[in-house]
Formats: structure tokens, sequence, C-alpha cells
């Protein structure tokens, strides 16, 4: 073979360190720096979304943590206003309350002030009444002539005792 022959050796290491030299003078003049601005590049392009990723992240976190803050917030206000509401509430239905109860009591102060004056009408209207159909049944009873004017009166005596006593 005659890349094996020591005699060619020389020519062969020469002619390997020119192709060597021409092609590497080649490939640093053409495609390496290429290859290197664009690994350069994707280099500088992935550090770049990655600091973009991660501050993006920061603001998605200081977001999140203001949202949740707003979030507590609105919950605080919420429990504040429903808690005066029902203060509220309250505070009318008591008012509301006490007027009804006044408004009973007074309604019942004027029934039972009505029913004083129908009792004391029926009395006064019953007792002539009484008086005169105790005088009927005194005359049937016993014959004889009974005073109308006495009967009233012991009807009205009865009719006193009673409204004492009730």
């Amino acid at each position: 073979m005659p890349q094996l022959e020591i005699a060619t050796f020389a020519s062969q290491i020469f002619w390997l360190a020119v192709t060597f030299i021409i092609l590497y003078f080649y490939l640093a003049k053409g495609p390496l720096p290429v290859i290197r601005e664009v690994l350069s590049n994707r280099q500088s392009r992935i550090s770049n979304d990655l600091k973009k990723a991660e501050s993006l992240k920061e603001e998605a976190e200081a977001a999140q943590a203001d949202f949740t803050t707003v979030i507590i917030q609105a919950r605080q206000k919420a429990h504040e206003l429903l808690g005066n509401a029902k203060a509220k509430i309250d505070s009318e239905e008591a008012a509301r309350n006490a007027k009804i109860d006044q408004n009973f009591a007074q309604q019942s102060k004027e029934a039972e002030r009505r029913i004083v004056t129908l009792r004391k009408e029926a009395t006064e209207k019953l007792i002539p009444v009484a008086a005169q159909a105790a005088v009927v049944m005194l005359e049937k009873l016993i014959n004889a002539k009974v005073d109308s004017k006495h009967a009233e009166d012991v009807a009205l005596e009865i009719s006193t005792e009673l409204s004492k006593k009730a």
C-alpha cells in the first residue's frame, strides 16, 4: 500500500498539513463564524427567554398576591356590610315591634275602657228591666202591689255589689 511506504511519509505529512491549513482557513472564514453566531444568538435568546419567563413568573405571583388581598378585602367588606344590614334590620324590626306593642297596649286600654262603658250602660239599661221583671214576678207570686222605685233601688244595690266583686 502506497500510504504505508516510509519514503512518501514526508510528502504525505506536507500535503496533510497544507490541506488541513486550507480547510481550517476556509472553515474559519466561512461556515464556522455563521455557526458560532447562530449558537451565540440561540444562547442569548434562551437566556432572554428565561429572564423574561422569570420576570413574568414574578409578575404573576405579585398579581396573585394582589388578587388574594383584594378577595380577602372584598370578603371582609361583604361581612361588614352584611353585619350592618343585619343590625339595621334588627333595629328597624325592634322599632316596628315596639310600635306594634304600643299600638296593641293602646288598643287594649281603649277596649277595656269601652267594655267598662258598655258594661255600665248595659247595667243602667238592665236595672229598670230587672226591676220591672221583679215587680211583675212579685205581684204574681204574692198578689200584692210592689213599689217599682223600691225594686229599682234594690236592683241597683245588687248591681253595685256585683261590679265590686268583678
